[in-house]
């Protein structure tokens, strides 16, 4: 099949969209639940959690971009190879979930943070070459606003499912043993998942010197260096606000048992979201249409601080807003990296590389300065939290995203990214 009828069939993108939901269904759980499965279950200080997290996010990070630079160079990203990648994920993944009973605390950390730093390892080679793929089945503006909008739409379905599936498992089971059975149902996914994505082939590089280096084209497209650094910015305030989610609800909010319920509000209307691109894509211009979904998420997120347990149930519309902006700014912010890139043959793995060691940076800051930070304020696993402690999770939940946000909005405004200018 050629890539123009690729593009051009709906069944092409769905069977590529559908990949998108395994990278979300491990996803969720190793950035949401398992920092507090982990402090709950074995007494593990988050602040322990917090660093080692910090130390395999730092180490995945800089591993990223060699991933994609490999990936270009060998062409490995091939349906077969992320076929393999994909169950090497769900096994790893697998792993932290059935922990040997025998295994004492200080062990238990050093399986945590083995089997979690061979997840990421996993996940970032799945992750980097699908997106990767996704970048040579359009050729148009239009075109690749499309195929985004099919992949992350994808992607938020896969995690409406790992928000709801475990909500479900853990009212019947054990934490313990509903993560288990959630690992196995995630293999199960990744067999009948990976067996339907499609094959479109790239051609490898013979020679090293014929390689393009990505870090060539950043040096002398100030557009490019510009979107990297915004999506990095946007990334820390969902980074943040993800890593402290649950805290948030439970103590800030008393309002544990509707977690999933505002997980599955969030991102259905993300899911909205993405939707609505995917019809409106021939009619947007991408730019303007990022400022308009960051200052819906800044007006739908800054009410956040100021909810009790008395207001918890304002929180619906906070998950709305911020959830609809969501779904567009996972479409765009892609969308406008692959019009970027539309003049560079062979570079699609090394861009996104760098894509997810920004993401991952994000991920490794946030679990590296708001848990300790939330360690120092005094929170204790499974006790009740002081009104300091409250107020802590409260201010680095609400405000401090808030703030990025902002920033990220201004600097936005003010950059020459909009890939239709002259």
């Amino acid at each position: 099949m050629s890539q123009s009828q690729s593009i051009s069939s709906s069944m092409t993108l769905i069977r590529y969209g559908l990949f998108g939901i395994l990278g979300a269904f491990v996803g969720i759980p190793l950035y949401l639940h398992l920092p507090k499965l982990y402090a709950d279950l074995y007494q593990i200080d988050l602040g322990t959690i917090g660093i080692v997290l910090l130390s395999l996010r730092m180490l995945d990070m800089l591993v990223d971009p060699l991933i994609g630079y490999a990936s270009d160079r060998f062409a490995l990203n091939q349906r077969r190879h992320l076929r393999w990648s994909a169950f090497a994920m769900g096994i790893s993944c697998n792993a932290l979930w059935h922990i040997p009973s025998s295994l004492n605390q200080e062990l238990i950390m050093v399986w945590f943070a083995f089997f979690t730093g061979l997840t990421y390892l996993f996940y970032s080679f799945t992750v980097i070459n699908y997106y990767a793929l996704g970048l040579r089945l359009g050729n148009d503006y239009e075109q690749r606003t499309r195929i985004s909008a099919y992949r992350e739409g994808f992607v938020l379905i896969g995690i409406l499912l790992a928000t709801i599936l475990p909500t479900v498992l853990m009212s019947f089971y054990p934490n313990s043993t509903a993560f288990q059975i959630y690992g196995l149902i995630f293999l199960l996914l990744i067999g009948i998942i990976s067996w339907i994505l499609p094959n479109i082939e790239s051609q490898p590089t013979d020679k090293l010197h014929q390689s393009i280096s990505i870090m060539s084209i950043l040096s002398g497209n100030i557009r490019l260096i510009w979107l990297y650094g915004l999506f990095f910015l946007n990334a820390l305030p969902v980074a943040i606000t993800s890593t402290l989610y649950l805290f948030f609800v439970e103590y800030v909010l008393d309002a544990k048992s509707l977690s999933g319920h505002f997980l599955i509000v969030y991102f259905l209307t993300a899911a909205i979201g993405a939707g609505l691109l995917t019809s409106l894509a021939p009619k947007l211009n991408k730019y303007k249409t990022l400022i308009a979904a960051l200052l819906l998420s800044v007006i739908g997120f800054s009410g956040a601080f100021v909810l009790t347990p008395e207001i918890a149930i304002y929180f619906y519309l906070v998950c709305i807003i911020t959830g609809f902006a969501l779904g567009a700014e996972l479409v765009l912010f892609p969308a406008i990296l692959a019009d970027l890139l539309e003049s560079h043959q062979n570079i699609e793995s090394q861009s996104f590389g760098i894509w997810q060691a920004l993401n991952k940076l994000s991920l490794a800051l946030a679990a590296g300065i708001v848990l300790p930070l939330l360690s120092l304020a005094g929170f204790k696993s499974g006790l009740p939290q002081s009104p300091d402690v409250i107020t802590a999770i409260s201010g680095l939940y609400a405000l401090f995203p808030l703030g990025l946000k902002c920033l990220v909005l201004g600097l936005l405004w003010i950059s020459p990214i909009d890939s239709r200018k002259t």
